[in-house]
């Protein structure tokens, strides 16, 4: 992956609401990256990989979640620790 795409898929992990292009331009001091093609990109690089997650477009922004193959798995745990919830986008 570019440094750029290691970047957003940072940047997905760690926000707490779907990353949209209008944050992105607020982080980069110049020449923002666009949002939705290095989404596409690392979506692809997902995909030829058979990763376990992908990145959705939610609510006006994009959002890293898990394949729906495996809510079954991520449900259990997040059950079993009695700490952690699902949201509806999970």
């Amino acid at each position: 992956m570019e440094k750029i795409d290691q970047i957003i898929e940072a940047l997905l992990f760690a926000s707490p609401e779907p990353l949209t292009q209008k944050k992105v331009n607020s982080i980069f001091d110049n020449n923002a990256p666009d949002l939705k093609s290095i989404i596409n990109k690392i979506n692809n690089k997902y995909a030829t990989k058979n990763h376990g997650i992908e990145i959705l477009e939610i609510a006006g922004g994009f959002q890293i979640r898990t394949k729906s193959d495996f809510d079954n798995y991520v449900r259990k745990l997040l059950n079993n620790s009695g700490h952690l919830y699902l949201s509806q986008a999970a």
